[in-house]
């Protein structure tokens, strides 16, 4: 943008820092006394010569609070004073000149102190005439000035660059200890009180098998619920929300670890995925990331290229790395890493999957993370009846839940009959219920709130997956049976979709159900299914998926095929269709494992 009139007038006539001022003023006071001592010795100034030094010397003191203002007006005093015959008996107010050059040229006016020296020297010619002696001292002083200019001008440049990284470097701790502190209380409230209140939940279940330990285990209870309470201020302290996590963060971080082994990461992912994803999917997601780059960094074969894949559909957010095995291992020193086995538990417990297999020189990493999205408009978050007898399970999970994006719980009850209560009272989307309840149990209330509220779907909660509780409930159609120890972020994706109209089944519950269904014979063995499903896809798509399941991009697969990338994404979600997949991470572990 273009400065006005009035803002280039007060650059021009703002006055120059301390350090300027000072350099002008002891010049001015340089210039007299030489001036004076130089003629005592020789021929004593008269009083025209005097009046002109003076104003040449107060004007060169007073030029550094004009500015460049006041070096014009001393220049000009100088050039008028240079008409006139006082000034051939003056030699020091010359100085004055060569000052003002030097400064203009620390300031990045060469072009401009070029001319003025250049100026100074005809003038000097004109005066007195072509002396070879004087041209060759004005033309070495100005020499000179350029040179100690220069150089000036660097130590003062380099020094205010080492000023302005110093501030940059504070800024930047300021802001690496703010997200340490972030981190650091992302953590105590993604991971250490929710592991609190899950085992607090634990023991309570394990009470319930071993009721003679209930005494020697409320002590532990106790404390995981006194030690969660703690925590809550600490966080609070520590400012949660000082920074939102990102997946596109931790990729570009695990690009710049691989390049220290020539390894080229190419990322195949939505420019938007951040704003596809929940923050917990985030935060499982970017570990992945990390964890699986490290392990490319210990085993892919230097100078190769490490392919990671990310999608989002079905609200499941899947990753898949995949990269050449190098002769050796880094050392794993060198290395560190959370280890596949930790980061397979931590996903699983976040309700997710990870498998891994090598084939043919590649290893192949996939996990797939439960993905809820955004957090919804306050006018879409699910409202949920929590009903259960037991406080610290009550509490826990209600604790729990209310983490979740998207969900409320708005009402608790410690039996059947409260939560019926409750019911009449709130606007109720999901209710949890005990199975065993006092005075009325999970199932009788179950069966009366479908009559009260047939829109509220109702997922049984239990600590035993009794097959005929199972069958009684599904009887009375509600929407899931769920065992209280499933990872909360699992539970909330559960509760979505049965608010959605999905019937849901925690892991127990379904290996229930699997069996009851095997005992009639109707699941064919090993992968005999997947490869009949393979066999009957139509030649084309057998084609794209050969390729699909090398792990291959999609504009790779495009190329070999002659085909536009928008034909293989519509092939690939058939392939998707036909096989039972969402995703081709766990599509191309499946294939591997089935031979193809």
């Amino acid at each position: 943008m273009r400065k006005s009139l009035r803002e280039r007038f007060t650059d021009l006539v703002r006055p120059y820092s301390r350090g300027y001022r000072l350099a002008y003023v002891l010049t001015s006071v340089s210039v007299a006394v030489l001036e004076v001592v130089s003629h005592a010795i020789s021929t004593p100034l008269d009083m025209p010569s005097f009046l002109l030094l003076t104003a040449l010397c107060v004007s060169l003191a007073m030029a550094p609070w004009l500015n460049r203002a006041g070096d014009l007006l001393y220049v000009g005093a100088f050039a008028a004073a240079g008409a006139t015959s006082c000034s051939v008996s003056l030699a020091f107010p010359a100085l004055g000149m060569f000052l003002i050059a030097t400064v203009w040229i620390i300031h990045h006016r060469t072009p401009q102190a070029s001319l003025l020296l250049t100026g100074y020297i005809l003038l000097m010619l004109l005066q007195d005439g072509s002396q070879p002696s004087r041209i060759f001292s004005d033309v070495l002083l100005s020499a000179v000035t350029f040179a100690i200019a220069f150089a000036l001008r660097n130590f003062i440049d380099g020094a205010a660059r080492s000023r302005r990284e110093l501030e940059e470097s504070k800024v930047e701790t300021a802001k690496a200890a703010a997200a340490v502190r972030a981190k650091l209380a992302a953590g105590l409230h993604d991971t250490i009180a929710r592991d609190l209140a899950r085992i607090s939940i634990s023991l309570e279940s394990f009470v319930a098998v071993h009721p003679e330990l209930s005494e020697e285990i409320a002590p532990v209870v106790d404390l995981a619920r006194v030690s969660s309470r703690r925590l809550k201020p600490m966080i609070a302290e520590m400012n949660l929300e000082a920074s939102a996590p990102s997946l596109r963060t931790a990729v570009k971080e695990s690009t710049l670890m691989l390049r220290s082994r020539e390894l080229n990461l190419t990322v195949h992912m939505s420019d938007d995925i951040d704003d596809l994803l929940s923050r917990q999917a985030i935060l499982i997601g970017s570990l992945f990331v990390r964890e699986a780059a490290t392990n490319a960094l210990k085993y892919a074969r230097r100078g190769t290229s490490v392919n990671l894949f990310i999608e989002v559909a079905g609200g499941e957010l899947s990753l898949m790395m995949v990269n050449e095995i190098g002769e050796r291992s880094l050392n794993d020193a060198l290395t560190g890493g959370f280890g596949l086995v930790n980061l397979q538990s931590h996903i699983e417990a976040e309700g997710g999957r990870l498998s891994f297999v090598s084939d043919s020189g590649r290893w192949i990493i996939n996990a797939v993370i439960p993905n809820p999205g955004k957090e919804p408009l306050m006018s879409e978050t699910i409202r949920v009846l929590l009903a259960d007898d037991d406080v610290i399970v009550r509490e826990g999970l209600a604790d729990l839940l209310n983490q979740q994006d998207g969900i409320d719980v708005v009402a608790v009850a410690e039996n059947g009959s409260e939560a019926l209560r409750e019911l009449s009272k709130q606007t109720v989307d999901v209710a949890l219920l005990d199975v065993d309840m006092p005075v009325l149990d999970g199932l009788a209330t179950a069966k009366e709130m479908a009559r009260l509220r047939p829109s509220v779907a109702v997922v049984m909660l239990t600590v035993f997956e009794h097959e005929e509780s199972l069958a009684r409930s599904l009887a009375l159609n509600v929407r899931g049976f769920l065992t209280k120890d499933i990872p909360s972020a699992q539970l909330a994706q559960l509760i979505r979709q049965a608010h959605d109209g999905y019937l849901v089944f925690g892991p127990r519950p379904t290996r229930i159900l699997a069996n009851s269904y095997l005992s009639f014979g109707k699941n064919d063995p090993g992968y005999d299914g997947f490869r009949e499903r393979v066999e009957q896809l139509p030649n084309h798509l057998r084609t794209t998926f050969d390729l699909l399941i090398q792990a291959l991009p999609n504009k790779t697969i495009a190329r070999r095929l002659g085909l536009s990338e928008a034909t293989v994404r519509s092939y690939i979600s058939e392939i998707f269709a036909a096989l039972g997949y969402t995703n081709r991470g766990e599509l191309t572990i499946t294939a591997i494992k089935a031979g193809y």
